[in-house]
């Protein structure tokens, strides 16, 4: 498994919103494909405080070509200020990565 992929992690206040930025970013060739995880409680310090409540996780896999304007859509999608941006490198079949790579590729 040499074939290079980048998964991107997020998350989002309510699935609706994660729904939209899911669609909009394959939409947009941006992301091969989106998976929307039902509700996790997250505990986080924000601003001095601790907070916690629902969110819903988005997993985008990309090519590393694209990570940069994914990035700069994501951003302007996301309702939060500082929105969780983790990326992480990671190695799939050469069949998926050439579906991930040649669905992220622009037309």
């Amino acid at each position: 498994m040499a074939e290079k992929i980048l998964i991107v992690s997020t998350t989002f206040p309510d699935a609706e919103s994660a729904r939209r930025a899911a669609s909009e970013l394959v939409e947009a060739r941006l992301a091969a494909c989106a998976q929307v995880g039902g509700a996790i409680f997250s505990v986080y310090r924000w601003q001095g405080a601790v907070h916690s409540g629902a969110e819903y996780p988005l997993l985008l896999k990309t090519a590393p070509s694209s990570l940069e304007p994914l990035k700069a859509r994501l951003f302007a999608l996301h309702p939060y200020q500082c929105p969780q941006f983790v990326v992480l490198r990671a190695g799939a079949s050469q069949d998926y990565a050439a579906w991930v790579l040649s669905s992220c590729a622009e037309k």
